[in-house]
C-alpha cells in the first residue's frame, strides 16, 4: 500500500537569522479553521462590489454591471484605472455626470422587466413595465422588484444611451425597439420643442445606427425648423458634424430666409451667433441658385400627363401655361429665394383660380395642382445640391 506523503509546512530556519536558509517540517498543516473559511468566502464575495468614481461622486457597482460589457471593454475600464478593489483605488469614470451614472445604476439595479406598452404620456409620468425582460445574457439584480415598478422615461434613455457607450450588448437589443416604438409614435413623448432634446435623441438614434429613428427625428427636427421653433444655426452645427446632410439643407434653408434680404442689400449679416466663413459660402451659394432656380420655374410651369378621356388638352395646357406665370410674379411678401414657400402659395391661388377652372379640365387641373406639390416635394430633397454640400 503507498502512503501519501505529509503536507509540507514552510517553517522560517533556525540556521538562519536572516531567514535565507530553506527547512521543512515533515508535519502535516493543520486544518483550516471554519472562521478562517468563512473570512475568504466574505473575500470573494466583497469582489463582487467595484468601487467607481464619476465627476468626484463614489458608487459602489455590483461586478455584474461589468459583466454585461464584451471582455476587452471589461478588462479596459477595470484595469486601465485602480480596478475598484478598494475605494482608495476606484475606478475612474469621466464620461458622464454622477447624476446620470446614478439614473443608469438604478435601472440596471432594478428593472428586470420588458415593457408591453408606454403608458407614460410625458417625461414626469412612469412608463409601466409588466412582462419578463429577455437577454441573451442574465441580469444579476442587487434587489427583487415588484413587476409594477415604474420607469421613467429620463431613466429609460439614459440606460439606452450608456449601454450603448459601454456595449452592453443584452440591454441594447432589449431599449432599441421600445425607443423606436416612442420616436415613431404620432405623438411622441420624447419630443418637446428643444433643441437639446433633439440633440439628446438624435445622438442616441446615431450611436445605434438605427435608420428608422434616424429619419424620423431628422423629418420633425426640419417641421420644426420651418414652423420656427427651432433655431437654424444650432442645427447647422450639429448636422455639419454628424454628416447628416438632409438636416443641414434645411437648416441652411431656414437660415437663409432670415438674412436673403441683407444678401440682396449687399448687407453683412449674422452679427450675433454668425455663422463660420466656410458656412458663409454655403448660405451664399444657396441664395444665388436659388434665386436663379426660382426665376427660370416662375416662367415655366410643371408639367402634368393628361387624364384619362381628356378631349381637350391642348386648352388645358394652354390655361395651365398661362395663369402660372401670371400667378407667380404677382407681388409676395415671402423672398424671392422661398422656392418651397412661394410654389406653397402659388398652388393656393391656382386651385381657387377661377379662370384656370374655366380653361381646364377639372381631372387635368387635379393633376396639375398634383404636379406642383410633386415638384416641391423634389427641391425640398434636393436642397443639398443649391447649397453646394
Amino acid at each position: 500500500m503507498v502512503v501519501p506523503f505529509p503536507a509540507l509546512r514552510y517553517t522560517r530556519p533556525m540556521s538562519s537569522p536572516k531567514g535565507d536558509g530553506v527547512s521543512f517540517s515533515l508535519y502535516p498543516a493543520y486544518p483550516r479553521s471554519m472562521k478562517h473559511r468563512r473570512d475568504v468566502k466574505n473575500a470573494a464575495e466583497r469582489q463582487k462590489i467595484r468601487w467607481v468614481l464619476v465627476g468626484g461622486t463614489p458608487f459602489q457597482v455590483s461586478d455584474s454591471f461589468f459583466a454585461l460589457m464584451p471582455q476587452r471593454l471589461r478588462d479596459k475600464i477595470l484595469f486601465s484605472s485602480g480596478g475598484g478593489v478598494t475605494s482608495e483605488r476606484p475606478i475612474r469614470l469621466g464620461r458622464h455626470s454622477s447624476l446620470e451614472f446614478r439614473r443608469l445604476l438604478d435601472a440596471f439595479n432594478a428593472y428586470n422587466y420588458k415593457p408591453a406598452g408606454v403608458k407614460a404620456l410625458s417625461p414626469e409620468q412612469p412608463v409601466t413595465l409588466d412582462r419578463p425582460l429577455t437577454l441573451t445574457r442574465p441580469l444579476v439584480l442587487d434587489r427583487p422588484l415588484a413587476p409594477s415598478h415604474p420607469l421613467t422615461l429620463e431613466h429609460l434613455l439614459t440606460l439606452g444611451s450608456f449601454a450603448c457607450v459601454y456595449q452592453m450588448r443584452a440591454i441594447q437589443q432589449w431599449f432599441l425597439p421600445l425607443f423606436r416604438d416612442l420616436v415613431l409614435a404620432p405623438a411622441s413623448p420624447l419630443l418637446d420643442p428643444a433643441h437639446d432634446r433633439y440633440v439628446y435623441l438624435m445622438r442616441i438614434a446615431l450611436s445605434y445606427r438605427d435608420a428608422p429613428t434616424t429619419d424620423a427625428l431628422t423629418l420633425r427636427w426640419v417641421a420644426k425648423l420651418h414652423l420656427g421653433a427651432l433655431a437654424p444655426l444650432p442645427a447647422i452645427a450639429f448636422a455639419e458634424l454628424h454628416g447628416l446632410t438632409f438636416l443641414l439643407a434645411h437648416a441652411y434653408y431656414v437660415y437663409l430666409m432670415t438674412v436673403a434680404r441683407h444678401i440682396q442689400r449687399g448687407q453683412a449679416f449674422g452679427t450675433a451667433g454668425a455663422p463660420a466663413r466656410s458656412q458663409r459660402t454655403h448660405i451664399h451659394a444657396g441664395y444665388h441658385s436659388l434665386r436663379t432656380y426660382w426665376r427660370a420655374l416662375s416662367m415655366d410651369a410643371p408639367a402634368f400627363d393628361a387624364a384619362d378621356g381628356c378631349a381637350t388638352h391642348g386648352r388645358c395646357l394652354q390655361g395651365w401655361r398661362t395663369r402660372w406665370p401670371r400667378l407667380a410674379v404677382r407681388p409676395c411678401a415671402l423672398p424671392e429665394v422661398d422656392v418651397i414657400g412661394r410654389t406653397l402659395v402659388i398652388e393656393k391661388a391656382l386651385t381657387s383660380d377661377a379662370l384656370l377652372g374655366a380653361y381646364m379640365a377639372p381631372a387635368c387641373k387635379a393633376r396639375a395642382l398634383k404636379a406642383v406639390a410633386a415638384k416641391r416635394d423634389r427641391i425640398s430633397k434636393q436642397l443639398h445640391h443649391h447649397f453646394d454640400l
